[in-house]
C-alpha cells in the first residue's frame, strides 16, 4: 500500500503524530525537488496547447516560470532562519503556478479581446460618423448655394414689389385726386341738374298751356295772326323757338321773319 502526503501545512504533522506506525513501520521515500531542466521541460510541455507568436516566446515562459519556482527554495532557507518554520515548494505547486498562469493568461486574452473589439468597433463608428460628418457638409453647402439663390430671387421679387408698391401708391394718389375732381364735377352737375329742373317745374305749366292752346288753335287763328303788320316781341320769340325745337337735326335754320 502506497500513501502518498505533501509536507506543505500541518496535515502530515498531525497524522504522525497520532499514528507513529506511518513512520517506524513504513518505508518513507522523500521526493526531491525537481531540476531547472525538468521544470523547463514540464512547462514547454503544458505551454504547447497555448497560442504564442513563436516558439522562442513560449519557451521564454516556461524558462521564466521555472526560475520564480526555483528562487522561492532560497527564500524559504531565510524564512526557516527567521521564524523557526519550515517552508516547502513541492512538484504540485509547480503545476499549480503553471495552472494559475493558464488561467489569468486566458482570463486576460478574454478580456483584451473583449476591449480590443469593442475598440475596434468604435474606431469603426468614428469613421463612419467621419464620413457622415463630411457627407452632412457637402449637403450643408449645396444646401447653402440653393438657400443663397432662394434669398437672392426673393430679394429681386422684393425689390420688384416694392417697385411695384409705388407705382400703385402713386395710381392710387392720382385715381384718389380723380376721384376728388370726379366728385365736384359731380356736384358741379347736380348742382346744375337741380337748377334745371327747377326751371323745367317753373316752366313745365307755361310749356302745358302752350300745347293746350296750340292744340285748340284753328286756321282763322293763324290768318288773323298774319294779317298784323307788326308782332308783339314776344310772339316773334315763341316763333323763333318753335322754329328751333321742329327744326331737324343738324339742319341750318332758315327763319326769316316772325311771318
Amino acid at each position: 500500500m502506497v500513501i502518498c502526503m505533501s509536507p506543505i501545512g500541518d496535515v502530515m504533522r498531525k497524522r504522525v503524530a497520532k499514528f507513529p506506525g506511518v513512520v517506524n513501520c513504513c518505508q518513507v521515500d522523500f521526493f526531491h525537488a525537481w531540476p531547472r531542466e525538468a521544470c523547463e521541460k514540464v512547462a514547454y510541455n503544458f505551454l504547447k496547447e497555448v497560442e504564442f507568436e513563436n516558439d522562442d516566446i513560449r519557451r521564454g515562459v516556461g524558462n521564466f516560470m521555472s526560475e520564480i519556482h526555483l528562487s522561492i527554495d532560497k527564500y524559504n532557507l531565510i524564512y526557516k532562519e527567521k521564524f523557526k518554520r519550515q517552508c516547502y515548494t513541492t512538484p504540485k505547486s509547480f503545476l499549480e503556478l503553471i495552472e494559475f498562469y493558464l488561467k489569468i493568461l486566458g482570463e486576460k486574452r478574454e478580456k483584451f479581446g473583449a476591449d480590443k473589439d469593442m475598440y475596434t468597433q468604435g474606431y469603426e463608428k468614428m469613421d463612419n460618423i467621419g464620413e457622415n460628418v463630411a457627407a452632412l457638409n457637402e449637403q450643408i453647402k449645396v444646401r447653402k448655394q440653393e438657400a443663397d439663390i432662394i434669398a437672392s430671387e426673393t430679394k429681386k421679387l422684393l425689390d420688384k414689389v416694392t417697385v411695384e408698391s409705388e407705382k400703385a401708391a402713386i395710381i392710387a394718389s392720382s385715381a384718389a385726386e380723380t376721384a376728388e375732381k370726379a366728385g365736384i364735377v359731380l356736384a358741379e352737375a347736380s348742382a346744375v341738374r337741380e337748377e334745371a329742373e327747377a326751371k323745367f317745374a317753373e316752366a313745365e305749366p307755361a310749356l302745358e298751356a302752350a300745347n293746350k292752346a296750340a292744340n285748340n288753335m284753328e286756321v282763322s287763328d293763324i290768318n288773323e295772326f298774319k294779317a298784323y303788320k307788326a308782332c308783339p316781341e314776344k310772339a316773334v320769340d315763341v316763333c323763333i323757338g318753335i322754329n328751333w325745337v321742329i327744326m331737324p337735326v343738324g339742319q341750318k335754320s332758315k327763319f326769316g321773319d316772325w311771318k
